[in-house]
């Protein structure tokens, strides 16, 4: 006996809708999974060709080195593997160039909280800035030591990583004496006014000028980009 509020095809016609209805599901579910493997290949793709040199820049790199860092420590090359690093080339006496310049690494300091950058500073003249003007450096400008690393050394080694690795270099101007402050003076170190930025491989990924705040601005959104491969 049929049922007079089920018609007999009711049955079969429901079967047909929930068959549609599951099937419109597993569409909805695959087509999101296509589009969230596009979005992380794209993002991983993106990531990638960050971390590739900037034309002119794929022969540059750090050399090997031993130089010693603000806590007396002997550090070598090791220090940029794996790592993406923000480097500059300064002194602690420096009036002119390196108090900018230390203004946009203690900026970049705080844009980047978080992801995997690191900071070095890298003394171009040993003969003051010793383990204790560097501790004392960075106390001055507040900087993060779980996150920057200071540098001393030999000035061969220095010039070494200028000349051979990055093709820079520094120049001392006896005609412009810096007053230390007690009583005695220093020649002045011209030296490179860029943020270099280098990749794990410890390859120089890019040169920016410190003095211009659109090119500090690059850099930021550049390692932003490169912290997605740490980030999976």
């Amino acid at each position: 006996m049929t049922d007079v509020d089920s018609p007999s095809g009711a049955a079969p016609q429901w079967r047909s809708w929930k068959l549609l209805g599951a099937l419109f599901v597993v569409a909805v579910v695959v087509t999101a999974g296509i589009v969230a493997m596009t979005l992380y290949a794209t993002r991983n793709l993106d990531a990638k060709l960050a971390l590739r040199p900037e034309p002119g820049m794929e022969t540059l790199s750090i050399p090997a080195f031993v130089l010693t860092d603000q806590d007396g420590e002997s550090v070598t090359e090791s220090l940029f593997a794996e790592n993406l690093t923000i480097l500059e080339f300064g002194f602690t006496h420096c009036p002119a160039a390196c108090p900018i310049m230390m203004d946009q690494m203690l900026r970049l300091q705080d844009e980047l909280a978080g992801t995997p950058a690191r900071f070095v500073f890298v003394s171009v003249d040993p003969e003051h800035d010793n383990p204790a003007r560097l501790r004392e450096y960075a106390q001055e400008n507040a900087v993060d030591l779980d996150r920057w690393t200071l540098l001393t050394g030999e000035i061969e080694t220095v010039q070494r990583w200028l000349n051979e690795g990055l093709l820079l270099s520094i120049e001392t101007q006896l005609d412009s004496p810096i007053d230390l402050g007690d009583g005695t003076t220093m020649a002045n170190i011209a030296h490179p006014s860029h943020l270099i930025l280098v990749g794990p491989d410890s390859r120089v990924l890019g040169l920016y000028p410190a003095f211009a705040p659109q090119e500090v601005d690059r850099l930021a959104e550049r390692v932003k980009t490169v912290s997605k491969l740490w980030a999976d």
